[in-house]
C-alpha cells in the first residue's frame, strides 16, 4: 500500500483499513505496518462487538508518505478485515 503524496508526484494515496467484529465481546487488535526499509509501526485498535472500526493512514503517526508498506492485522478474537486504497490526481 501507499499513503500520502509528494510534491514531485501527481498522485495522492488515501489508505484505510476497516475491522469488523462479529463476536459478542470486544476484541483488542493491532495493525502492523511493515515498511520497505525493514521498519515496523504498531497501531492498537479495540473493536466493540458487532461494530466496524476504520483506521485511516492519517491516524497512524510515523506512517511513511509516498513509500510502499505492508499492513498486517492481528487480534485476540476472530474478525474480518477490509483494506482500501484510493488514489487521486
Amino acid at each position: 500500500a501507499y499513503h500520502g503524496g509528494a510534491d514531485d508526484r501527481p498522485t495522492e494515496w488515501l489508505s484505510a483499513w476497516q475491522l469488523y467484529n462479529p463476536g459478542a465481546a470486544a476484541f483488542h487488535g493491532t495493525l502492523y505496518f511493515h515498511t520497505d526499509d525493514g521498519g515496523r509501526l504498531e497501531h492498537p485498535v479495540i473493536v466493540a462487538p458487532g461494530r466496524v472500526t476504520r483506521v485511516t493512514g492519517d491516524a497512524v503517526p510515523g506512517l511513511p508518505m509516498g513509500r510502499p508498506f505492508v499492513v498486517q492485522a492481528v487480534a485476540d478474537r476472530p474478525f474480518a478485515a477490509h483494506a482500501w486504497l484510493r488514489a487521486r490526481a
